[in-house]
C-alpha cells in the first residue's frame, strides 16, 4: 500500500519479490531494517542509507513528508553523515541510525511521543534536521554502541554507561525508568550490562553479559535484537597506500560500555580480508605479523583486546583500485568492521628505469652550447607512472661537461636530477666539454653519446 516492499509498485505480494534498484543502483545491501510501513538498508560499498515506503511523517529522511511523498523504490536519505551509517533501526513511523564516523545517534520521522529523543515532540524530515543525542543532563553528545526501536519508543547503549537509555512512549512503562510518563530525552534504565536489546510495541527486552534476559512493559517476550556492544576496528589504516610497501596497523576489540579495550584475557577469532568494489575477494592484500611483512597472519587470527599487525598490497604495480578492508568474527556479539581504502598501485623506486633524450647529438667545440635533456621514467611493468614521492637520479659524464638545472647553463652545476612527485618526466641541461671528442652521459648504467666536433 505504501511502497514498503520496494518493488516499484504499491501492491501487496504473496511471494518474495526482489526490490528494484532505485537510487541504490548496483550498491550491495549489507544491513536492513523494517518499520510498520517503511524499510531501510545500508549499502555495502558506500555505507549509504537507502529507504522506501511510507513517508507520512518524514521517516524516509528525504526532507519532505506526507502520503504523496511515499516511495516504492529505494531513495537516498539526506545528510552527508548518513553516508557512513553503521546501524539502522526503524520504529512504526520513525528511523534511527548510528553514524559511522562518530557513533552518534540521529533519529527522524514521527515524534509524537518523543521517540526521536531530541527534547521536543516535533517530527523531523531528515537526519540533517535531526539532533545528535545525549545520554546526560549536561547535554554532551555521546557515542553509542547499539540502537533498537519499538513502535513508538527507542533504546540505546551509550559509551561510558552500563545500562541502556530509553525514550519515547511510556504508557506501558516500556522505558523501564520507574514511571509511565512519555519522555522526549533519553532516560537511564536499571537493566545492567546489556549486549543485546529488542523492542516491541509496548515492551522492551535485553540480554545481559551473563546471558540473563530482562523484560519490562505490557508483556514479556524473549525476542532479542542482535546489536553488539563490542566493536572491532582497525587503527592507522591510511586512506591511500602504495603497493609493495609495508604499513603498520592495529586491530582492536573495543568495548563502548566502559570506553576500554575488551578484556585482554579473552581472545577472539578475527578474520581480516579485502574485497573489491564488486564484492569479490582481493587476495593481493595481505596482513602480516612482522614489521618487514614477511610472515602472513593465520586466518582467522586471535585478537586479545588489541593487536599490532602489518599490511601490504602485493598486486599489480599500475593503476588505482578501491578496496574494502574488513574484520569479521563468528562470535555473535562482535560486530564486523569495514573501511574503504584507495590504493595507488604504481610500483616502487627500485622497479623504475630511467632514460634520457638529448635535444642534439652533435655540437661544435667551444660553442658554449646549453643542450636540453629530457629524463623519463619507465616502471618495470612498462608504465611511466611513478609513485608519489620525489625521485633523485644520479647522472655521470666522462669528460669536462657539466649539468645544470637552469636553461642558460649558469649557476651551480649538479650531478643529481629530481623527478617531481606524481610525474614521469623531468628536464635538465647539459653544457658539453669544450674540446673535440665524445661526451658520454650515463643514466641508469646506460650511456648516451654526444659528439663535439671541430668548428
Amino acid at each position: 500500500t505504501y511502497g514498503q516492499l520496494g518493488d516499484g509498485t504499491y501492491s501487496g505480494r504473496n511471494n518474495p519479490t526482489s526490490i528494484v534498484d532505485g537510487e541504490m543502483l548496483s550498491d550491495i545491501p549489507q544491513k536492513i531494517a523494517v518499520g510498520a510501513n517503511h524499510s531501510c538498508a545500508i549499502g555495502y560499498s558506500t555505507s549509504t542509507l537507502y529507504c522506501w515506503g511510507s513517508n507520512k511523517y518524514g521517516q524516509l529522511g528525504i526532507g519532505t513528508h506526507g502520503i504523496t511523498t511515499n516511495k516504492n523504490s529505494p531513495v537516498t536519505a539526506y545528510d552527508l553523515e548518513i553516508t557512513y551509517a553503521v546501524e539502522v533501526a526503524l520504529g512504526e513511523n520513525h528511523t534511527c541510525v548510528i553514524l559511522y564516523s562518530t557513533h552518534h545517534i540521529k533519529c527522524w520521522g514521527d515524534n509524537t511521543y518523543g521517540q526521536l529523543g531530541d527534547g521536543s515532540n516535533v517530527y523531523k524530515l531528515s537526519s540533517n534536521a535531526a539532533t545528535s543525542l545525549s545520554s546526560n543532563v549536561a547535554g554532551t553528545v555521546s557515542p553509542a554502541a547499539m540502537i533498537a526501536t519499538g513502535a513508538n519508543h527507542t533504546c540505546a547503549l551509550f559509551a561510558g554507561t552500563t545500562a541502556p537509555h530509553c525514550w519515547g512512549k511510556n504508557t506501558s512503562e516500556q522505558l523501564g525508568n520507574g514511571n509511565s510518563i512519555d519522555q522526549n530525552i533519553p532516560q537511564l534504565t536499571t537493566a545492567p550490562n546489556p549486549f543485546n536489546m529488542a523492542l516491541g510495541d509496548d515492551h522492551t527486552c535485553v540480554i545481559d553479559t551473563s546471558k540473563e534476559i530482562s523484560c519490562w512493559g505490557s508483556s514479556l517476550n524473549d525476542r532479542l535484537a542482535k546489536n553488539p556492544y563490542r566493536w572491532i576496528n582497525i587503527e592507522k589504516l591510511p586512506s591511500q597506500l602504495l603497493s609493495h610497501q609495508c604499513y603498520p596497523i592495529k586491530v582492536n576489540i573495543y568495548n563502548y560500555i566502559d570506553s576500554s579495550y575488551a578484556d585482554s584475557g579473552q581472545g577472539f577469532d578475527i578474520t581480516l580480508s579485502a574485497t573489491n568494489s564488486d564484492g569479490s575477494t582481493n587476495s593481493d592484500f595481505v596482513f602480516y605479523t612482522a614489521d618487514n611483512c614477511t610472515a602472513p597472519i593465520a586466518t582467522p587470527t586471535q585478537i586479545y583486546g588489541t593487536k599490532p599487525l602489518y599490511v601490504k598490497y602485493t598486486g599489480p604495480e599500475s593503476g588505482y583500485k578501491n578496496l574494502k578492508i574488513s574484520a569479521t568474527s563468528s562470535v555473535s556479539h562482535l560486530n564486523s568492521y569495514s573501511q574503504l581504502v584507495n590504493f595507488e598501485m604504481n610500483g616502487s623506486n627500485i622497479n623504475s628505469n630511467f632514460s634520457i633524450q638529448l635535444a642534439r647529438d652533435t655540437v661544435k667545440e667551444n660553442s658554449n652550447a646549453c643542450i636540453p635533456v629530457q629524463l623519463s621514467t619507465i616502471n618495470s611493468n612498462g608504465s611511466t607512472r611513478i609513485q608519489n614521492t620525489t625521485l633523485s637520479i644520479n647522472i655521470l659524464e666522462n669528460r669536462a661537461g657539466e649539468f645544470y638545472l637552469t636553461s642558460n647553463c649558469l649557476g651551480i652545476s649538479t650531478t643529481t636530477v629530481s623527478v617531481p612527485a606524481n610525474q614521469s618526466q623531468s628536464m635538465f641541461f647539459y653544457k658539453p666539454s669544450p674540446a673535440t671528442g665524445e661526451d658520454i652521459i650515463t643514466v641508469n648504467s646506460i650511456p648516451h653519446k654526444l659528439k663535439v666536433v671541430p668548428n
